[in-house]
């Protein structure tokens, strides 16, 4: 299971790379959703690394206090680009393309869920053994 989580976060770190050098070698203007983007890798990756490598950067009540805004972040999103509460939520500005879209962002959602686990066990004091 060790191996699996630090392939897990090899992958997601080579992906967050590729995706930040990709965006600052073809990008002209600094945009603030890419920055945005920039910012929640920092964010979701941090957790992985200090998981799988057993640090403990920051208190349990931070990791447990950002697990539920993380989720909350991520479900009002998700309702807000693809249900009728579009309208009515405050991430309702941040839109993606509906076309065909929803299948990307289930598959996103099934590929972070190692990280919301990460997070919830860090928020627990347990660290992978």
């Amino acid at each position: 299971m060790n191996r699996l989580w630090k392939l897990y976060f090899l992958i997601f770190l080579i992906f967050g790379i590729h995706s930040i050098i990709k965006f600052l070698v073809r990008s002209e203007t600094v945009e603030a959703i890419n920055f945005l983007n920039f910012i929640t890798f920092i964010l979701y990756i941090t957790p992985v690394y200090c998981y799988v490598y057993n640090r403990k950067l920051i208190s349990s009540n931070i990791w447990s206090w950002f697990f539920y805004i993380s989720i909350a972040f991520n479900i009002s999103f998700f309702a807000s680009n693809f249900t009728f509460l579009g309208d009515y939520i405050f991430l309702s500005t941040i839109k993606v393309d509906r076309r065909g879209n929803l299948l990307s962002v289930l598959l996103t959602y099934v590929l972070f869920l190692p990280i919301f686990i990460a997070i919830y066990r860090l928020s627990k004091n347990r660290f992978l053994k």
